[in-house]
Order: C-alpha cells, then structure tokens, then sequence
C-alpha cells in the first residue's frame, strides 16, 4: 500500500478550484462533487500544488477572521438559537489556535415542527450554502434525539476567511427575512 501513497498529479481533478475562484462556486460545484468522490477513493500524499497553496496561507489571519464571523452571527443569530448556551462558552472558552469552520444554528423548537427543515431549504435556494452533516443520524427513528437535531434540524452556516462582517452582514440579513417570512407562513 505505500505504493499507492506516492504523491500524484491531480490537475485534472481541480480545475474547479481555479474557475471558483474567479466566477463563484455555484458554477463548477458538480465538478467539485466529482473531485470529493475521487479524493474518498484515494489514499495518497498531499500534491506538490496543495503543498505550495497551504505554504501561502495566514493562518493566523484565517483564525482572526472566522472567530469575528463566528462572533458576528452569534450576536444577530444568538436569540433563536438553541445552541447559544455550548456557542458562548465555546467563544469564551477557546484556546487562540481554534476557530468554528461552521456556525451551527439550530432554531428554537417554538418556531414550528418543519421550520428548520423549511429554513435550510431557503438557505439554499437563496445561495446559502449549508451542508448537512452527520447524514446516517438524521433518521425519523430517532427524531427529537440530539444525534437527530445536529443532522436534521441544524444550519452549519459559513463562517469561513472568505468572508467579511459586509458578507455576515448580507447573510444574516437574508437569513433573518427568511425566518420572518416562514415563521409569518409565507414560504
């Protein structure tokens, strides 16, 4: 199996990346699909291109800039969010070298049996982009169980580098008309 740990040319896998960059990820995001798929199939060293990207990275900068998304969300979002009791201790508790790569909101139970499976939906259709994490727990046979509401019910939100307090800003607003509009049964 050492054989198979060489490092490798994956050029032809991430081309996406470059067309991200300039035109936005909605376009590409099939490609990006496929790329995860191969990179699952694969057990090989990190590419000489990763290396040199992940040389050129401020990774105190990328710190610096998720903590004040993750802070910022906390602050507009913090209210509907059952999660803001572990998010705060978290925030006041951490080490200087950890930040979220996601903020999880996962709305009051008050706002309606379907109104987090509803508000993922608009996210995504307004181009807020949350995954769904923990896809195998977010089974009906155990709904209303913890394992269920982090897959099921949650919201990871980006709180990542490329982001500014305008793009925070931005989303939360969205995020916050589109609560207003389920809650309100417009949707």
């Amino acid at each position: 199996w050492v054989s198979d740990l060489l490092p490798e040319h994956v050029h032809e896998h991430f081309s996406y990346l470059v067309s991200s960059a300039e035109v936005g990820t909605e376009k590409d995001y099939a490609q990006k699909q496929a790329a995860d798929r191969y990179l699952t199939r694969r057990h090989s060293k990190m590419s000489e291109l990763t290396r040199g990207l992940l040389a050129g990275i401020d990774y105190e900068a990328v710190l610096k800039q998720r903590v004040k998304n993750t802070q910022f969300l906390q602050a507009a979002l913090g209210k509907y969010n059952r999660l803001t009791p572990l998010i705060d201790r978290y925030l006041e508790e951490r080490s200087e070298s950890e930040a979220l790569y996601l903020y999880p909101f996962l709305p009051l139970a008050d706002l309606g049996d379907d109104f987090a499976y509803d508000l993922r939906q608009k996210l995504i259709q307004n181009k807020i982009y949350v995954p769904q994490l923990w896809q195998d727990t977010a089974d009906e046979e155990i709904a209303g169980s913890l394992a269920y509401q982090l897959s099921a019910e949650t919201s990871f939100l980006p709180v990542d580098q490329r982001y500014e307090e305008a793009d925070m800003a931005e989303m939360t607003g969205r995020i916050m008309t589109i609560m207003e509009d389920l809650h309100d049964g417009e949707a």
